[in-house]
């Protein structure tokens, strides 16, 4: 879900006419008022709006988004290609980086997307 709703979050922007950028800022403000958020605190719904997906959904276009830049679009096929049991390998090899590594990047770079 992370991958599906963040690619449509990333190139159609959230939604009621949000931006993906829009969609970053207000989840940045969310994620700073948590400590050492995961990934997997948002794919597993600890860390959520009350009435929305938006966290999920552009938590996965930063993801897809970053796989875009490094890999074009090959790099997204094999990511909405995976299952979600490989979904931790298959970053791991995009971005040779550790799923830590990955996880610190994604987060830091949502958590720097409302400074102007």
């Amino acid at each position: 879900m992370i991958i599906t709703e963040g690619l449509a979050t990333w190139l159609g922007g959230a939604g009621w006419n949000e931006s993906f950028e829009e969609a970053l800022k207000k989840t940045s403000k969310v994620l700073k008022r948590h400590k050492n958020v995961t990934i997997d605190d948002i794919i597993n719904f600890k860390i959520r709006n009350e009435f929305d997906n938006s966290i999920i959904s552009a938590t996965g276009g930063m993801i897809c988004k970053l796989v875009y830049e490094k890999h074009g679009a090959d790099g997204i096929i094999k990511l909405i290609s995976t299952k979600q049991e490989n979904f931790k390998p298959i970053l791991e090899n995009l971005f040779d980086l550790s799923y830590i590594e990955i996880e610190e990047l994604i987060i830091d770079k949502i958590l720097l997307s409302d400074q102007s």
